[in-house]
């Protein structure tokens, strides 16, 4: 019997494996988030809202 699993981030990368390999089907919750801006956008001066605390 094939099986739907939704994995976040927590989950290893070699339970996934074992898990597609299987016949299952395994969707990554990265897949379905939107992502945020990384550290490195604070960094370069980017003001996002009124925390300045990252700026250079």
């Amino acid at each position: 019997m094939k099986l739907k699993f939704f994995a976040d981030h927590c989950i290893s990368n070699f339970i996934i494996k074992t898990l597609q390999d299987a016949g299952n089907e395994v969707s990554r919750l990265r897949d379905y988030l939107c992502s945020y801006p990384s550290m490195n956008h604070y960094k370069r001066g980017h003001n996002y809202g009124t925390n300045n605390k990252f700026r250079n």
